[in-house]
């Protein structure tokens, strides 16, 4: 499987479409036809989904990544100049899982819902951390982070239920903010024209 037909973000999900792909050939599936079919896939809503780029920075949502080890592989995905926004309703798991990798890459954490006390205690130290009141805010404040050439990561570690229905109606919301700084930037990119490497 040539890995320029991968179009995901994150080393975990590239082995997943390799683990299929072993499996597809197992099977007896013809190459070609794997190699067609894994190129035209671009990704699961809300799962490391590349929403747009504004302004240099990228925004991905990864919505989905509501426990630690989840969000854990998504920071893990990038190398710096990230800006997590993390917190909802806290499920459990040991956040400070997340100090080392978030302090490699992360310029800074915008802490969201119910677990803002926790998010911030437990990552003292390790990067900055900044509390929004809702995800509208945390957008924007994460956009003035990662400016310029940053990335923007929805990887919440938590449930949504604090302020949202469900992890898809978080991850939504996330993607009509970015659509409003969108629409006021011209240098503007959605995510199925933009590459990802």
């Amino acid at each position: 499987m040539p890995l320029d037909v991968i179009h995901l973000i994150g080393p975990h999900l590239v082995n997943d479409v390799m683990a299929a792909a072993a499996v597809g050939a197992i099977a007896g599936a013809a190459p070609a036809a794997m190699t067609e079919a894994v190129d035209a896939f671009h990704g699961l809503e809300h799962a490391m989904e590349l929403v747009a780029e504004v302004g240099g920075v990228r925004f991905v949502n990864d919505s989905k990544a509501t426990n630690v080890e989840s969000a854990l592989r998504s920071i893990e995905s990038f190398d710096r100049g990230l800006v997590a926004i993390i917190g909802g309703r806290f499920k459990g798991g040991d956040l400070r899982l997340l100090r080392q990798p978030l302090g490699l890459r992360a310029r800074a954490v915008v802490a969201i819902g119910e677990a803002r006390p926790l998010v911030r205690e437990a990552l003292a130290g390790a990067v900055e951390v900044h509390a929004a009141g809702s995800l509208a805010e945390a957008v924007a404040t994460a956009y003035a982070l990662a400016r310029p050439q940053g990335v923007v990561l929805l990887a919440p570690a938590c449930a949504s239920f604090d302020m949202f229905e469900d992890y898809a109606e978080r991850g939504r919301v996330f993607k009509e903010e970015v659509a409003k700084l969108t629409a006021g930037d011209g240098s503007a990119v959605s995510g199925e024209q933009s590459s990802v490497g």
